[in-house]
């Protein structure tokens, strides 16, 4: 199955960023926590709402975590920053580097599932092999 994740995040004023959860699979929740290479935290919010802002002195953004409801799909979700364009820009680059961990994450599980495939002998399967 393949992973999506969708975000939004554009600045809407100086000091405030808006984020929107477009798509989220419950497969990405199992990567998170996650820290981009700028020091971006991607994180879970029990709630499922989704969040943008400073949690100590990194900014975060809250996804929806495992068993959370996916009520506020497309709900735009403003938080105050210092620098709006700022955020944005990391927070968009937060979740390109996610989806790269997800998708290099997934090539490895098909890649252990080809090579523990392999070495099973037919017979395993009762296709009539010795």
């Amino acid at each position: 199955m393949r992973n999506y994740l969708h975000v939004n995040a554009v600045p809407v004023a100086l000091d405030r960023a808006a984020v929107r959860v477009v798509m989220q699979s419950p497969e990405v929740a199992k990567k998170l926590p996650f820290t981009a290479s700028d020091g971006t935290v991607v994180g879970v919010v029990g709630s499922g709402r989704p969040f943008i802002g400073y949690v100590g002195d990194k900014l975060t953004l809250g996804l929806r975590g495992p068993g959370c409801p996916d009520a506020y799909r497309q709900e735009s979700v403003t938080g105050t920053v210092p620098d709006a364009a700022q955020a944005a820009r990391s927070t968009r680059l937060a979740v390109k580097e996610l989806r790269v961990a997800l998708r290099e994450d997934a090539i490895e599980t098909r890649a252990a599932f080809h090579r523990l495939v392999a070495g099973i002998p037919t017979a395993s399967f009762g296709c009539g092999g010795v």
